[in-house]
């Protein structure tokens, strides 16, 4: 019997002036400390049809509460039901308050207009069935 198996890293990303760019992905940076972390959950079906795949998400962070604000898809899994479940879970991550620099700090010129409160942290997630 094949059993599933989920990969979970995430690093601080850094904006640059065209670009996102991802810090050294080395378990988890202290500028992204993630105090609640739940795994995914590999959906039933998704298994019964042995999909396997790896994305790329990016947290939209509260800089001050350490909340997940928001959840985009940077690279899909190539799978929906995968991709919702990544979702799914990484919704409910909390990161050290304060830990996380804004979008502002990095990219002083940025037009984002909560870019002041807001980080951005990326994570990629790899569903694979042994």
């Amino acid at each position: 019997m094949r059993f599933p198996r989920l990969s979970i890293t995430i690093a601080f990303l850094a904006l640059t002036n065209h670009s996102l760019v991802a810090a050294e992905q080395v378990s988890i940076p202290k500028t992204a400390e993630a105090i609640y972390a739940p795994r995914p959950k590999y959906p039933l079906f998704a298994l019964l049809r042995q999909e396997e795949g790896g994305g790329v998400f990016v947290f939209r962070v509260n800089v001050k509460s350490g909340r997940v604000k928001q959840i985009m898809v940077a690279q899909s899994t190539g799978h929906k039901d995968l991709d919702a479940a990544a979702v799914k879970a990484l919704k409910q991550w909390k990161f050290k308050p304060g830990a996380t620099p804004s979008i502002k700090r990095i990219e002083p010129y940025s037009k984002d207009p909560l870019a002041a409160e807001d980080g951005l942290v990326k994570c990629p997630v790899t569903f694979t069935i042994r």
